[in-house]
């Protein structure tokens, strides 16, 4: 019987509708099938929790990436890459580099395990994987009142390796108790334990998860507040490191503006510049004919007015 027709059936005994012979063939014969059949087809709805991986070396980084591959029911094919040193990836590391060679591991995670079965050759490998989730690991979420994950939380938890000590982080910063989505969002957002604690070193603590999120997303990572700082732009806010990245204001451009005389051009000046495209090139053609000691103003009116228009 077709699931439409079954629904149709449904509603008009919930309508008060069916006739008493359409009732009893409802009640006899229509719900014991749905009974059984539900659960398959609420199986067939959830993720898939195996499939096909690859890897190769990436040796100008002293990585192996190992790509899984799986079944998501709102995207369909999704892949997931994670990197690790030759050490972490041992075994598949000795498969890529010695041509041909069985392959079982695991990579256990708080979340749960995800176990790696196959083989390489020709410096690639492949096989199949599989994931068993920690349940003790749900046990504790609950017990520290996040609540119990899903099924898909949890193994998503284990894929972007959102654990026990992330958690201990973010309460040890002082940061809100997050969601259970919440997690799940950092983790795919590439927020982790190192990402906390290098911020933490550079003397930023931000103001919410969100902007903990947004920060990482858009490219605001030690390296560029380190960066920021080796130039004199000590203690900013992270209002202030964020709009200086969505402003392409590269430690490199900062540099060049710094060598030109500008020592004290401050983080609005630069935003500034950066929005009328006022480059090292502009203010070294604006010298060469003859505009010298120029403040950033007036470079900025002098662009206005069409100045270096072909640039």
């Amino acid at each position: 019987m077709r699931i439409n027709r079954v629904s149709h059936l449904i509603e008009l005994l919930g309508e008060g509708r069916a006739s008493q012979s359409l009732r009893a063939l409802i009640l006899i014969w229509v719900l014991p099938v749905l009974a059984v059949c539900y659960p398959v087809m609420q199986m067939r709805a959830q993720n898939s929790y195996t499939g096909q991986w690859t890897a190769e070396a990436a040796p100008e980084r002293n990585q192996v990436r190992i790509t899984l591959h799986y079944q998501t029911e709102t995207y369909g094919v999704a892949t997931i890459t994670l990197a690790g040193t030759p050490e972490r990836f041992k075994s598949v590391a000795q498969a890529l580099s010695s041509g041909s060679a069985p392959i079982r591991f695991q990579i256990a995670r708080d979340a749960g395990t995800l176990t790696l079965e196959g083989s390489g050759q020709g410096g690639k490998a492949t096989g199949k994987w599989s994931y068993s989730p920690n349940q003790a690991f749900a046990v504790e979420l609950r017990r520290r009142g996040l609540g119990t994950p899903t099924p898909d939380q949890q193994f998503y938890l284990t894929l972007q390796d959102v654990g026990l000590a992330f958690l201990d982080e973010l309460k040890g910063q002082g940061y809100e108790q997050p969601s259970i989505d919440q997690l799940v969002t950092m983790g795919t957002h590439g927020v982790d334990v190192d990402y906390l604690k290098e911020a933490k070193a550079l003397n930023y603590k931000f103001d919410s998860l969100d902007t903990l999120i947004m920060m990482r997303d858009h490219g605001v990572d030690a390296d560029y507040i380190r960066a920021l700082q080796n130039l004199g732009f000590t203690q900013l806010p992270a209002d202030d490191v964020l709009r200086a990245r969505n402003h392409a204001d590269t430690p490199a451009f900062i540099k060049e503006i710094k060598a030109l005389g500008f020592s004290d051009v401050s983080l609005d000046e630069l935003v500034r510049m950066r929005d009328h495209r006022i480059t090292a090139e502009f203010v070294k053609a604006a010298r060469a004919r003859g505009y010298n000691d120029l403040s950033v103003e007036k470079l900025i009116d002098l662009r206005i007015h069409g100045f270096g228009k072909q640039n």
